[in-house]
């Protein structure tokens, strides 16, 4: 059985009271209030997660934009070559030790060594000549083409 105490039961806090337990009511306004404050808190931690996570990937999206935009060198200080000015214009290597064979490494002779650099040397120079006439070739073969099949269409258009 419930025991009941008089003085409880005039403030109107005491709905039933067992042995030493105490069971109070909570005013409805204040459950109101503490739903209200849980989805606000749930709304502002949700909106803080949001604009953390957007910032986070713009700020990682704007730094590669920057990288990209940063020049390696000054324009002024650097020269802009193509690949083909690279392959046309550059000298022929110069040969070193790394070309010589150990057979020429080993010789006891100068004479020898003289007439095999010698050899090593116009090795070099005939392929870099070899190398050079064959892209003179390969461009010159591409343009010709390219101004034959012009001409071609310009007759037939004619």
């Amino acid at each position: 059985m419930a025991i009941v105490r008089p003085e409880l039961m005039e403030q109107g806090k005491l709905i039933m009271s067992r042995f030493e337990y105490t069971i109070y009511e909570l005013p409805v306004l204040s459950s109101t209030i503490l739903l209200t404050i849980g989805a606000l808190t749930t709304v502002l931690l949700a909106g803080l997660w949001l604009y953390l996570s957007c910032r986070s990937k713009y700020r990682n999206h704007e730094d590669g934009d920057d990288e990209e935009r940063q020049t390696l060198l000054p324009s002024n200080l650097c020269l802009r070559r193509t690949a083909t000015y690279y392959q046309w214009n550059r000298s022929p290597p110069t040969p070193s030790k790394c070309f010589a064979s150990p057979m020429l490494q080993h010789s006891k002779t100068r004479s020898l060594q003289k007439s095999q650099n010698q050899l090593i040397k116009s090795r070099l120079t005939e392929t870099w000549e070899h190398r050079r006439s064959a892209l003179l070739k390969k461009y010159a073969a591409v343009t010709g083409s390219d101004d034959a099949e012009g001409d071609k269409k310009a007759m037939f258009q004619a």
